[in-house]
Parts: structure tokens; sequence; C-alpha cells
């Protein structure tokens, strides 16, 4: 193989392939290759060290620049409360301490990862503020509990509203309809730094996002979920998209704000989940289109939506609620009888090109 041609190759500095120095490859041509083309040449090595080091020069740069302006950002919102001297570092300690039944110093070294002897003279400092008392952990003298004291939950509730008016302001110039891309984007961020394996699936709950405001496009789309996914679940033929479509028109046309109310889950834009309050008379209203896209049920959803309506319901001070469903949604049935609703009906029927048993749920003075 000694005998074989060699080919060098210069990568200057600043080039896809070093990005500190020149250096300079070489490649030897195999007995049977006669030829060598630059563009494989490059193709190859392009490829060979993208695999030896994924993280590129622009993620690189990207994550430093997001990092600069994190900071500006995190500076906007740490200003001094007025008429006290504590950093963020000691409110970010305080808050932690606030959070824990029976808190300890070791349990806020881990979660915040903070220099013991520095935690320790901030205690120290906080107990002479009258901020913080320690008590003994039973059956354990070398331990102590920390919690707050009045004066330190006084002080805390001041520096939530103050950081509250900071957000306030930081977001008057961000447009409403931006609101729920920025939720999702910052969800993503944490989503991806929280992950220990590349494999793992993100905890999708929290980046769920619910709204009660109508935006367009949204009634399509929910015609869309009901004709291509809950129909098709539930075995319904073709009959079941019209019946939707004229139910949401109807909806439309008598919809009060004032007395009705849409609620809609969205994940990264689409909607997941839905239902609808429609006023039947004053102290009447009917629970109506209660649906969880599969992908995202047993992850809270409905429950969330749920309360939502029934804390609703309450404010417009409806006695009773109903809602009618069938015997082949169990799921439905069982978080109806979770909120305390009972079955008041039941009636053999055909729907939709098939036999069921249309139930009716009530649940009566839930609000008093």
């Amino acid at each position: 193989m000694s005998g074989l041609p060699s080919y060098p190759f210069r990568l200057n500095a600043g080039s896809a392939f070093s990005s500190h120095k020149s250096c300079i490859f070489t490649v030897k041509l195999s007995a049977s290759t006669k030829t060598v083309c630059p563009c494989q040449f490059v193709l190859y090595f392009s490829l060979t060290i993208n695999k030896m080091n994924p993280l590129t020069p622009d993620l690189i740069e990207t994550v430093k620049d997001f990092t600069g302006f994190f900071t500006e950002l995190s500076n906007a919102l740490q200003q001094p409360i007025p008429d006290h001297h504590l950093s963020s570092t000691e409110l970010t300690v305080l808050q932690a301490i606030s959070q824990q039944d029976n808190c300890r110093s070791s349990t806020l070294i881990q979660q915040l990862r903070i220099d013991p002897g520095y935690l320790s003279r901030m205690l120290k400092s906080f107990e002479a503020e009258q901020l913080v008392s320690r008590r003994k952990v039973p059956n354990d003298a070398r331990t102590q509990y920390i919690q707050l004291t009045g004066k330190g939950k006084k002080l805390l509730a001041v520096a939530a509203e103050h950081q509250d008016t900071q957000v306030i302001n930081l977001l008057k110039p961000v447009p409403e309809a931006r609101h729920e891309h920025l939720v999702h984007a910052m969800h993503t961020i944490q989503d991806v730094f929280r992950q220990k394996d590349g494999n793992m699936e993100p905890d999708v709950q929290h980046d769920i996002v619910f709204r009660h405001s109508l935006e367009p496009g949204d009634l399509g789309y929910l015609i869309y979920l009901h004709g291509s996914v809950l129909g098709p679940e539930l075995g319904y033929n073709q009959t079941y998209e019209p019946h939707v479509i004229k139910e949401f028109n109807d909806f439309m046309q008598t919809y009060n704000p004032v007395k009705d109310r849409i609620w809609l889950a969205t994940y990264k834009g689409q909607i997941v989940g839905a239902a609808a309050i429609l006023a039947q008379s004053r102290h009447l209203a009917q629970l109506r289109w209660f649906f969880v896209h599969p992908e995202h049920r047993g992850k809270g959803v409905d429950m969330h939506i749920m309360q939502d309506v029934l804390a609703f319901c309450k404010d417009k001070l409806y006695q009773k609620i109903n809602m009618f469903t069938t015997n082949e949604q169990p799921a439905m049935t069982e978080l109806l009888e979770n909120v305390g609703f009972k079955k008041s009906g039941e009636k053999y029927t055909q729907l939709f090109g098939k036999y069921v048993y249309e139930q009716r749920f009530d649940k009566d003075h839930y609000w008093s």
C-alpha cells in the first residue's frame, strides 16, 4: 500500500472543517481507485466531522446569542424591590423555602446548586432579620427544618407583586396573538434541557395552552376533529359530520358570551381538546362537544377543561348542568361521575348508523 498516491488537502481557519487553525488531511487511494472527486471528498469529511462533533458552529453561536439575550431579559425582571436590599439569589432561596413543608439545608443545596458555605451565611442573615426560623427534626439532633416567618412571607408577597408588575411591563409590547407562541417556545426550551436522554418524550401536559377565545378557523378545525377522529372512533357513519356542522352553525347563531362559553386546549398551535357550555335557561346549562384527542388523553387535559367549565357555571349561578353521552364513552362517564354528575336517564336509540344507549347526566346545585 505504500506505493499508492497520496493527496494532501489543506483546511484553512474558519472553514467548515476547522474552526481553530489550518490543518492538513491526507487521503490515500485504494488499489482499485482510479480518481478522487474533490466534491466526494468534501462531502465525506463533512459527514465524518459532523458525526464526531454534532454541535455545529451555527448551533453554538445561536445558543451563545440566546444566552446573552436571556441574561438581559433576566436582569430586566430582577430589579431590586423598593425599600429592600435582598438580591435575586436571596429571594430565590426564600421562595424555595416557602414551597416546602419540611425544608432542609441539604435540600436547598441540591435543588439550587448553591455553595453550602454561602447558603449557611445567607440563612444566618435571614434569621437575624427574622425572615426565617428553624426547628429541630424529631429523632435527629443534627438536622433542622427551615421555615418562613410571618415577616418572610410578607416580604415574598411584596416581591411577587413587584415581579408581576415587571413581567406585565415586559409583555406590553408583545401582541396578544403571539402570547401562545411565546408560551410554547418557552416550554420547548425547558423540555429540551430537562431531557437526560435524547429519546425521552417531553412532558406534554405543561406544553398545552388553554383558552376560551374563538379565533378564525377554530370552529372549522373542531368540525374536522369530530369528523376525522371522534366519528370513526365511535363507529359513526357519514351522517355524523353534517350533524356536527349544523350544531356548530346553530351555536354561532345564538352564541352569547355572557351566558355561553367554549374552551379549547391547544398543543403547538393545534386544537387537541374542547368543551362548551350553552345556556338553556336562566338556571340551566348544557355541556356539549367535550373532546380530547386520543394522543393527549390521560394527561389531565380533560379534568383541566372540566374544572374551567364548572368554575364558569358557578360564576353564572347555573343551578343545573346536563350532558348527553353514550354507553360507548366510558372515560366521559367516569369523568362526569368524578365531578358529581349523576346519570338521570338512558334510552336505546339509533345514532349515526348504529344502536347505542344514549345517557343523560345531571349535576344539581353544584355551586351552593
